[in-house]
């Protein structure tokens, strides 16, 4: 072994390469004895490992096929394809170079087979998946692998993603999909990887950059593309909120001349859930830019489609949601830096644009916001009760719910317990039952408000928010450990504190079967600790906790509405 650095370096550079190449097909066609041994051996080298007579049986029938493969394999043995055993052969690592020798519609049409060959499997993992699109690729097909690549992501149970991909999940994650790859392709596969990828809490920016880069290349005959864009709305609009209304407007402004890939009108079903779709954008709609977004939104939609879009869960989450969270967001700023004037000013707008497109529901939510900041912001009941006498009497119960439940509480804050219960007694009277957090809220409000006067009803008042809390699946935890914390109080002030305790065990356990450590946890915790620690006391002694808190107060009696109650500084004390 004679090896000058000359030499080494001849040995890496591409003259090297080139040199040995062209000695290897000198010696391919010195040991081979005709034609059809070297043309399959040429396209044997695109087959990816090892292989089995199948496999060469399919590149093999491609194009100006390759008669008696069986036999031409036999005279290739030895030299140039080895067995493996287990009837799989292997090609020599020298002759994977060579597949350039094919003539370019061969070299395509082998890629394609061997495409086709790896999808017919009946199992397919990572690794297949990559292969058959690699070879898809290879063979300019690039709508099979775009289709291959959709049946291995539609595929994953989101619930239990492997461990370990091969690297599927990467693939074209940070790079542009082929350019000759059909758009509604592409489109669905951004909306896939982009469900996996935030599964996995990885990065999502460029795959919502090039998605919407992707809908905004969608021309009027082909809306249907943005379908899937709907599946991850709300993660969209967080990136890119104009992108993701303009894309979710369009498709739902096209409802009526949808169709399906069979060019038949689209299911009802789906229809009424994209119709949804435009009022998911009210969850994350915070800020005066993105509301204008909303309501530009809203009235890009035609007449007759968004008055039936104006029904259900989401148009009644989204109305009431997208006015709450305009002056939520705004109290969750710095003191210092909070302008009411432009959240009533935004409000206004929505109120106007809202009578302008007959969305009343929206009216009213905006109008009854404006009542919470009246009364809790500006400290001015009056005005509060003024927007409230404007608004009733309501369209339909939903409404009347809404601004009944709403200027309840404020007169019930203010001391003004008759007069608050006559407003939450007709609020929960409607027959309507939507919006369950607000019914359940409501509950407690007006057990609050009757703890005053009749313990009885105010006891009755809060099993009906436990029955809410406990039947709307959608309601989170923590509110049904509220709900038996308030049963326990008001049982404790009903019948004594003996029969309270079956309430605060069950909330106890919910409680610790739940346990976040957030904020509202350990608020929820001191509360629950407190009312425990009283009631408990008094159920084996007669009497209230001696001493005092650790804040230094007295040990307070808990009284009906004490887990309505927020103080920002409560969690500090778990």
């Amino acid at each position: 072994w004679d090896f000058s650095e000359e030499k080494l370096q001849g040995v890496l550079s591409r003259s090297s390469e080139a040199e040995i190449r062209s000695d290897v097909l000198r010696r391919v066609s010195a040991t081979t004895s005709n034609e059809a041994e070297r043309e399959l051996l040429y396209r044997a080298a695109l087959i990816s490992g090892s292989f089995c007579i199948e496999d060469l049986r399919v590149v093999a029938q491609v194009e100006r096929p390759v008669v008696h493969a069986d036999a031409v394999l036999a005279n290739l043995e030895g030299l140039w394809v080895q067995p493996q055993g287990g009837g799989r052969f292997a090609i020599c690592p020298l002759a994977r170079q060579l597949s350039d020798q094919l003539e370019p519609a061969v070299k395509k049409g082998v890629h394609g087979a061997l495409g086709l060959s790896y999808m017919r499997r009946k199992s397919l993992g990572p690794i297949e998946v990559i292969s058959a699109i690699a070879h898809f690729i290879g063979a300019e097909e690039f709508d099979r692998a775009g289709v291959a690549y959709l049946h291995a992501l539609s595929s994953v149970d989101r619930q239990r993603l492997t461990a370990f991909d091969a690297g599927l999940f990467l693939l074209w994650s940070d790079s542009s999909l082929p350019e000759k790859m059909s758009l509604g392709i592409r489109i669905y596969i951004r909306t896939l990887q982009l469900g996996i990828q935030h599964v996995l809490k990885k990065s999502t920016d460029f795959l919502i950059d090039d998605l919407m880069v992707l809908a905004s290349a969608v021309d009027d005959s082909e809306v249907s593309f943005l379908t899937p864009v709907a599946m991850h709305l709300p993660v969209i609009l967080g990136r890119d909120f104009d992108g993701g209304s303009r894309a979710i407007t369009r498709l739902v402004a096209s409802l009526d001349s949808l169709s399906n890939p069979l060019g038949k009108p689209l299911d009802k079903g789906l229809t009424d859930s994209l119709r949804s779709f435009l009022w998911h954008q009210t969850a994350v709609a915070r800020t005066p830019a993105t509301v204008r977004a909303c309501l530009r939104s809203f009235g890009a939609i035609p007449t007759r489609i968004l008055q039936s879009s104006a029904s259900g869960e989401a148009y009644e989450m989204g109305a009431v949601g997208l006015c709450d969270g305009i002056w939520i967001s705004q109290f969750e700023r710095p003191s210092e830096v909070r302008d009411w004037n432009e959240v009533w000013a935004l409000l206004d707008e929505i109120a106007e644009t809202a009578e302008v497109l007959q969305l009343s529901l929206l009216n009213t939510a905006a109008r009854r916001t404006q009542i919470i900041i009246a009364a809790e912001v500006q400290k001015n009941l009056d005005a509060a009760l003024q927007i409230a006498r404007t608004v009733l009497p309501a369209h339909n119960e939903i409404e009347t719910f809404l601004v009944r439940e709403c200027i309840g509480r404020q007169l019930l804050y203010a001391g003004r317990y008759a007069e608050g219960l006559e407003h939450l007694k007709a609020a929960t009277e409607t027959s309507f039952r939507g919006l369950s957090s607000y019914r359940f809220y409501a509950q407690l409000a007006l057990a609050e408000a009757y703890s005053h006067s009749d313990r009885e009803l105010a006891l009755e008042a809060t099993h009906g928010a436990l029955s809410i809390a406990r039947e709307v699946a959608q309601l989170p935890r923590l509110e049904l450990v509220k709900a038996l914390g308030e049963v326990a109080v008001a049982v404790y002030r009903h019948s004594g504190a003996r029969d309270a305790f079956p309430y605060i065990n069950e909330a106890a356990r919910l409680l610790f079967q739940n346990r976040r450590e957030s904020p509202q946890w350990r608020d929820v915790h001191v509360l629950l600790a407190h009312a425990s620690a009283y009631l408990q006391s008094i159920a084996s002694t007669g009497r209230p906790p001696s001493g005092r808190t650790v804040t230094g107060d007295d040990f307070a009696e808990p009284k009906t509405g004490i887990f309505l109650k927020h103080h920002d500084e409560r969690s500090n004390l778990y």
